[in-house]
């Protein structure tokens, strides 16, 4: 019995795209939370900068939440994502299609499907 060795350096995983969009997201997410609330922020912060933060921070969560998944952990991982963020709380103007996509993601996964 030949025994297969264990490899020391694990073939790194390419990141699906859902989570290559997760990882954007969150950093945009953390660079608008900085110039909000980071050290030092004062009433004199540039707000053209702050709504650009913003609008890119949204932009890039729309992306991930519209991308389809490939797992049910990224599919617990979205909908978790969107409770936090309250994406369904009546202001969310693309809320309708994250729905949408929700739906698909979960049909994907259910028995039968």
């Amino acid at each position: 019995m030949t025994a297969n060795p264990i490899p020391l350096h694990p073939t790194p995983v390419e990141p699906s795209k859902f989570e290559r969009l997760h990882d954007e997201w969150r950093y945009a997410k953390a660079q608008m939370d900085v110039a909000d609330y980071g050290p030092g922020v004062d009433a004199k912060r540039d707000g053209a900068e702050l709504d650009q933060l913003c609008k890119s921070a949204s932009d890039a969560l729309n992306a991930m939440l519209l991308q389809p998944v490939e797992n049910p952990g990224q599919l617990a991982r979205k909908l978790r994502i969107c409770q936090q963020e309250d994406i369904f709380d009546g202001y969310w103007t693309r809320a309708p299609e994250i729905l949408a996509r929700l739906i698909a993601d979960a049909g994907q996964f259910a028995e039968g499907e």
